[in-house]
């Protein structure tokens, strides 16, 4: 799947729920299939890195979500992590793959990263270090 696909995906995710104006807790069906030739994996990745929950139903189709959370204030450390993506992403170059990754050290966990980063309207993904629980690795995707 090239850059403009995932692009594709997400717009439509985006089209979908912010501007129909849905409540967070609405499942919405939505179709891919015709906008892009991936199969349903690929169209899955895409909105995982969103930060969205899906089901598959098939043909590229699938029921979206947001994930349950308990709402978590971005103040304070998560604010400042926050604030160091929105600069990463709008500044420097983008790999091949529409990616720019990083690491950091934080007490806070890989889900109230995601959430503080993913707040920002920046789709992310976020792993723990094996060997030191303070050190993080974070992946941020261009929309």
């Amino acid at each position: 799947m090239d850059n403009q696909e995932k692009k594709k995906i997400m717009e439509r995710i985006e089209e979908t729920f912010y501007n129909e104006d849905l409540d967070p807790w609405t499942d919405v069906l939505i179709s891919f299939s015709d906008i892009t030739s991936s199969s349903d994996e690929e169209i899955a990745k895409v909105i995982s890195s969103m930060g969205l929950q899906y089901e598959s139903l098939g043909g590229g189709n699938f029921w979206v979500s947001f994930p349950e959370l308990f709402p978590i204030e971005v103040t304070g450390e998560a604010f400042t992590i926050q604030q160091n993506f929105l600069i990463l992403y709008n500044n420097g170059d983008w790999n091949e793959k529409g990616e720019k990754s990083s690491f950091i050290y934080t007490e806070l966990s890989p889900e109230e990263i995601k959430y503080s980063i993913n707040e920002a309207g920046i789709p992310c993904s976020v792993k723990q270090d094996k060997d030191n629980k303070f050190k993080k690795y974070v992946t941020i995707y261009k929309r």
